[in-house]
């Protein structure tokens, strides 16, 4: 027994009697044990088109009334078109640029790199022998300090770098999800309309 969920795109002016009887038959083969004849209801096809794929994907659930309900609706096809720009560009280059500094800056100054057999945690004071530190070691695999658990004893400094580093990152990546929404929205007039349509049934 279970509760399937199904997506398919077809394209604008496809017939809708032959989407409904396809799935129905679909169905019908899926539960034939429960003599199944097709799907629950009839596909309710929704007079609104929506921008991207994913777009369509939120207004069909945002518009299903549960119960096996079988719905369809427009969307641009905007992954059929290739968006770039020399912005979205360079933000991918720094982005890359600085996971990759920020990654050799975490090894250089990883505790199992220091040279000082044993090191004190600044928090409870513990004295932790350096080969059972640090990320080089597969037995801890962390920065921090086994007894009382806080994630990072490294200097201030070094954290500090490391946050600045992320925030810089992540600066970076809200702008390129920024401009890739707005290449999509700029190429959604030149892509092509399809349907979406989701079905349910059981089985």
């Amino acid at each position: 027994m279970g509760h399937n969920i199904h997506y398919a795109t077809y394209s604008e002016n496809v017939n809708k009697k032959i989407v409904q009887n396809e799935w129905d038959e679909y169905a019908a083969h899926e539960d034939w044990q429960e003599g199944c004849s097709g799907l629950p209801g009839k596909i309710r096809w929704l007079d609104h088109v929506c921008d991207t794929p994913e777009e369509a994907e939120e207004y069909i659930s945002s518009h299903d009334k549960g119960n096996y309900d079988q719905l369809a609706v427009k969307f641009r096809d905007t992954n059929s078109i290739p968006t770039s720009s020399a912005k979205k560009k360079s933000l991918i280059k720094q982005i890359a640029s600085y996971e990759e500094k920020k990654k050799l800056f975490d090894q250089a100054h990883s505790l199992a790199n220091q040279k000082s057999a044993f090191i004190s945690c600044p928090y409870c004071k513990s004295k932790l022998a350096r080969q059972y530190l640090g990320k080089a070691n597969s037995r801890i695999g962390f920065e921090g300090c086994p007894v009382c658990g806080t994630k990072d004893i490294r200097a201030s400094s070094v954290q500090e770098q490391l946050k600045k580093l992320q925030e810089r990152i992540d600066k970076w990546r809200a702008q390129l999800k920024e401009e890739e929404q707005y290449l999509v929205k700029k190429v959604a007039v030149k892509a092509p309309i399809k349907w979406l349509v989701k079905v349910e049934y059981h089985t």
